[in-house]
């Protein structure tokens, strides 16, 4: 089930290629896949995507789609569902009458990421990275062609667990996804680190290591009222999530990609629902646990 492709292959015959991306798991997978491919590439990148990329790539030059649209044969973006740039850029490129492409880099409400000035913006073409993205992918859009492509930001995950096998693993680390600003709500980030202290106590499980790693998109600020109730938290700062994760047996997160890499890295991992109806959006075989 599925056209099943790769990189290299899709994107063979073009010479300048349009990159925009705003969100962290977006500027992962296409950045991941841009590292194993030379082309001219004309980056069009805001928010944590230009750390990301500028990490992997070197000599970055960040442009503005008016920049890049002329100069480039088509377009590829990952997704978001608080950034419009991804959207405006494929508008602008339609007009242009090139070819665009969207990555889809998780598993949850896909309709709402193309929503641009209460349109629905229609890429030329859908990226999928697994069958399970593939399935609701074909229950949401129509036409756009859809097509599984190897996913080679988990090939780089498979790669550092190869070579890191020796680091001595221990604790718990808890990863927001920061729901609040996200869905322009307030608290629920803390609500669900309380709830993940409130199971553990519930079970009487002896975690002496307890990590804490906010989203890229968040101040410090916002988790002072952890420090004080929390004395024993650790405020993970490295920007390295693959080598922070490396250090825990446990990962503890809501909805968040983090956790698929926290398996993909053998870490047990904990999904923290914000009411018991909620449904999981990342595939069962990534999590161990749901409270």
């Amino acid at each position: 089930m599925g056209e099943y492709s790769n990189f290299k292959k899709e994107i063979k015959k073009y010479k300048t290629i349009a990159i925009c991306s705003n969100d962290a798991g977006g500027a992962e997978v296409l950045s991941s896949m841009i590292q194993r491919v030379k082309k001219k590439y004309f980056f069009i990148l805001s928010g944590p995507a230009i750390k990301i990329f500028k990490k992997k790539i070197k000599n970055i030059k960040i442009n503005s789609i008016s920049k890049v649209i002329n100069k480039s044969e088509i377009l590829i973006t990952s997704t978001s569902l608080k950034s419009n740039m991804e959207n405006k850029a494929i508008k602008f490129f339609q007009k242009k009458n090139k070819i665009s492409i969207s990555v889809l880099d998780h598993w949850t409400r896909y309709k709402q990421r193309f929503i641009y000035k209460n349109e629905f913006i229609k890429p030329d073409f859908i990226w999928c990275l697994d069958i399970d993205s593939f399935k609701i992918a074909k229950k949401n859009f129509y036409p756009p062609k859809i097509k599984i492509l190897k996913n080679y930001y988990f090939e780089s995950i498979k790669d550092f667990k190869k070579k890191n096998k020796k680091i001595n693993k221990n604790g718990l680390i808890f990863v927001s996804d920061n729901y609040d600003d996200f869905y322009l709500t307030k608290g629920k980030d803390i609500y669900l680190f309380k709830k993940l202290f409130k199971y553990i106590n519930s079970r009487n499980v002896k975690i002496k290591k307890i990590g804490f790693k906010k989203h890229p998109s968040e101040s410090e600020a916002k988790y002072k009222i952890l420090t004080k109730k929390y004395s024993q938290i650790i405020y993970e700062k490295s920007s390295d999530l693959f080598k922070i994760l490396s250090k825990y047996k446990i990962i503890a997160g809501h909805q968040s990609m983090a956790l698929v890499v926290g398996k993909l890295l053998g870490l047990k991992t904990i999904n923290i629902k914000l009411t018991a109806k909620e449904k999981n959006f990342i595939p069962k075989k990534y999590l161990d646990v749901s409270i």
